[in-house]
């Protein structure tokens, strides 16, 4: 026995409470869960004779077999029966019936709804009404949405349960029914107007609207008001149909929100954005800024092939748009002319905008005029090679005076008798002869303030010992040096530093003229450092006696060590070894104050 409260929530009122209309619920099994009073009348049968009986006590067991096959073809295919069935009552006469079969739920199990339709009985026009409306609401009750009927005036008559759940109500509520309540108040104004025109028209209404649940909180749903009507066109009663739209609506306002946005923001952009489809059609967007700065308006160009793409560009064009199909976007700077014949410089960027299908729906484009930035760009150049040529020149004209100081300086050790006086003179001759051949490095570079210093070293070693003339001296000398540039204003006091060095191994480290003499350099960068390791090996000296220690050549060495900031280490007791270290300012400035 099914509890009767749960039978009423599954078929419905109209249906439980009727007088005139049998029917019964059945298990898969065929059993009778559940008879109302009119299938007993019909049958015989007492309430308690049925339930939890076969229902081969009507069919007779020569008919269950056909019984169960109609319940697997409704149980495959869903679609409810209706059919011709012959019964036995409980005194034995036959009744002839037709009948409709649904399938419902109870508490969580399925069931068979078996509803008389019409039979050998005696049945009123009353019962004949009664059953075509409770066949209606019979369906109502399966529909998801929201479907109810009211009188002319408006008040319900009838709710589907799915209805009754949304707005929080009963059927005993029909009668205080507010229904501006469950509207917004403008929504409300507007299907009363459309209520009393398409009841004048007889026409259904159609309405998006929102209505109110029993939370308090609003809905958008697609609203149908049918209008049924007497035999003399009066209105008698209305259905509604609410079907729920909410997240269509919602969905669609974000997307609308979204796409003020994106045009709010296109429109406020300073640099030209349009959007064009395959042909070359303006489709969308114009913005203020291509108006602006290519001079067509909006309404002059919306529908009309591209502007831009005259005669005269029409084939590079072409070319940019098979490329943009291709690949899905393009990065190209190019030229254009505006409007009044003007030619432009742009920066083009395009992407394409597919649709469901993943075929190019439109091609967005942005533009960046750069007409000016180039022609910058042009001046910046043309500047710069003025500036590398008198740079050049510069570095040129300093070599050439230095190497007129240094033929000076030669003439004057030619004509001196001093001994004394000459090596003097050879050693202020070395002196300038270092600085003159940075400058030679510098005129004869691409960049003019750096110095090759393995060329520079290599180059300067073997003029100096020319210069002292100890060809006949066999010193070797070695370089390791991995810094490829340094500074000029670090690289002049470095190499009159090493010019000092070596002026004083060649003069005195090698007394013995053996094949063993050397002299090595090593420079190398480490971090943001540049170290230095300059040795030979000769004979030594003792740093508190000589003339190296009290000499103008040591002096000059401690002050290029503090002009370069050095930190340095000097050991002169095997031979001699300087090491030093100081900071690498090449990156610090871009352009030497010096170059």
């Amino acid at each position: 026995m099914i509890d009767e409260q749960l039978v009423k929530q599954a078929v419905g009122g109209p249906l439980f409470n009727s007088k005139s209309i049998p029917f019964c619920i059945t298990t898969r099994a065929l059993r009778f869960a559940y008879v109302n009073d009119a299938f007993c009348e019909f049958t015989g049968y007492d309430n308690s004779e049925l339930v939890g009986k076969s229902i081969s006590l009507l069919l007779g067991k020569s008919k269950m077999a056909t019984a169960f096959n109609e319940l697997l073809y409704f149980l495959k295919y869903h679609q409810n029966k209706r059919k011709v069935w012959s019964v036995k009552d409980k005194h034995g006469s036959t009744l002839v019936s037709k009948v409709e079969t649904s399938e419902i739920e109870i508490g969580g199990k399925k069931y068979m709804l078996t509803i008389t339709i019409d039979s050998t009985a005696e049945q009123t026009n009353l019962g004949l009404a009664e059953a075509t409306e409770v066949k209606y609401k019979q369906l109502t009750e399966n529909l998801p949405h929201i479907i109810w009927s009211n009188d002319a005036n408006g008040k319900p008559v009838y709710m589907n349960k799915v209805a009754l759940k949304y707005f929080g109500k009963s059927e005993e509520d029909f009668e205080q029914w507010d229904w501006l309540q469950f509207f917004d108040i403008e929504d409300a104004r507007v299907l009363e107007n459309e209520w009393d025109v398409a009841s004048h028209l007889q026409n259904p209404v159609q309405k998006v609207l929102r209505i109110k649940n029993n939370s308090g909180r609003y809905k958008w749903f697609q609203i149908i008001l049918l209008p049924q009507f007497d035999d003399n066109d009066e209105s008698t009663t209305w259905t509604a149909i609410a079907t729920d739209v909410d997240d269509r609506i919602k969905t669609e306002q974000k997307l609308e929100k979204a796409n003020r946005r994106l045009r709010s923001l296109i429109d406020a952009s300073p640099i030209p954005i349009y959007s064009i489809d395959k042909k070359g059609l303006v489709k969308e967007f114009w913005n203020p800024s291509a108006e602006r700065i290519f001079g067509w308006k909006k309404e002059e160009v919306i529908g009309n092939f591209i502007p831009l793409a005259s005669e005269e560009y029409i084939e590079e064009y072409n070319g940019f748009m098979k490329q943009i199909q291709r690949d899905g976007h393009i990065s190209v700077v190019t030229k254009r002319k505006n409007k009044f014949g003007k030619e432009l410089i742009i920066d083009v960027h395009g992407g394409c905008i597919y649709d469901e299908n993943g075929d190019i729906d439109e091609l967005m484009v942005t533009l960046l005029d750069i007409t000016e930035i180039e022609q910058q760009k042009d001046h910046l150049r043309e500047s710069l090679a003025e500036k590398n040529t008198l740079l050049q020149e510069i570095h040129h004209r300093v070599k050439n005076n230095l190497a007129i100081v240094v033929s000076l300086l030669q003439l004057q050790v030619y004509q001196s008798t001093n001994e004394a006086e000459k090596s003097k003179l050879l050693d202020a001759q070395n002196r300038v002869m270092s600085i003159a051949m940075i400058h030679e490095l510098l005129y004869s570079s691409e960049e003019f303030n750096k110095v090759d210093l393995k060329a520079y070293y290599d180059q300067l070693i073997r003029s100096i010992k020319a210069n002292m003339q100890v060809q006949t001296r066999r010193v070797q000398h070695e370089l390791d040096i991995t810094l490829e540039n340094l500074n000029i204003n670090q690289a002049i006091p470095l190499g009159l530093l090493i010019n000092e060095l070596l002026t004083n191994s060649l003069k005195y480290a090698f007394p013995k003229n053996t094949d063993a003499n050397i002299i090595k350099l090593a420079i190398h960068p480490y971090d943001k450092s540049i170290h230095v390791e300059y040795e030979d090996n000769g004979v030594g000296f003792d740093m508190s006696e000589g003339e190296f220690s009290t000499g103008l050549g040591f002096k000059i060495i401690e002050s290029l060590l503090t002009q370069l900031e050095a930190e340095s280490e000097m050991d002169t007791k095997n031979g001699f070894r300087l090491k030093f270290s100081f900071t690498n300012k090449l990156q610090d400035t871009e352009h030497s104050e010096l170059a």
